[in-house]
């Protein structure tokens, strides 16, 4: 997750980007939140009409590399998930059949 945040007043906002919502300092205005699934985005009319264009399009840049940001890191942890589960399942599939063969062999044993 990235925090899309500004301090100080329109025409003079200063932006940054932190990765979860407590590093956000008291006083702070929020501007986005990006996740892997979506960005939900602050800005009312008000907000909008005080800024100044260099702030508008400065801001709009910190969210379309927030967004690719989190893209590229989901894709990685996507693929390490679907190993992990393959190779989980492969080694219940191998342990299984092991398990079976036990209980199998030990069904016939006369005590």
């Amino acid at each position: 997750m990235r925090v899309i945040y500004a301090t100080g007043q329109p025409r003079y906002l200063n932006f940054a980007v932190v990765d979860r919502r407590e590093d956000v300092p008291a006083g702070a205005t929020l501007f986005a939140i990006c996740t892997t699934s979506r960005t939900m985005e602050n800005m009312d009319e008000d907000l909008f009409d005080a800024i100044t264009d260099e702030e508008y399009y400065t801001f709009r840049q910190l969210v379309t590399e927030a967004e690719q940001l989190e893209r590229t890191q989901a894709r990685p942890q996507q693929s390490t998930i679907r190993l992990s589960l393959k190779r989980f399942f492969s080694w219940l599939r191998a342990g299984g059949k092991e398990a079976a063969r036990f209980t199998i062999s030990g069904e016939h044993r006369m005590p």
